[in-house]
């Protein structure tokens, strides 16, 4: 059931940011189930910034957005469901990352 939710949640983040170019969003097919997890996809060249840059952005912004920047040099970062306490967090945290991906 909770595995379910979250995942509700992240489909409400991931509306924000679909029709963005050089931002391909979607599940994390190697993450833990219980916990679903998003993957952002930045391509720098068309998107017209890099993934490090969006990072810095929503570390910087009000409140502080942290996602797991394990492969952020390859352009990728991810958004973990474990970290969003609520559909409304999901949906901040999906605005933040369009204002960080300056659209």
């Amino acid at each position: 059931a909770l595995c379910g939710v979250r995942r509700e949640w992240m489909t409400a983040l991931q509306l924000h940011v679909t029709d963005i170019t050089g931002v391909q969003v979607g599940p994390d097919d190697e993450g833990e189930e219980y916990y679903p997890m998003l993957k952002v996809v930045v391509d720098a060249p068309a998107a017209g910034i890099n993934a490090m840059e969006v990072a810095r952005r929503l570390k910087g912004g009000e409140p502080a957005i942290y996602f797991e920047e394990s492969a952020v040099e390859q352009g990728i970062l991810y958004i973990d469901s474990l970290n969003l306490q609520d559909r409304d967090t999901a949906e901040l945290v999906g605005r933040r990352l369009r204002a960080a991906l300056g659209k």
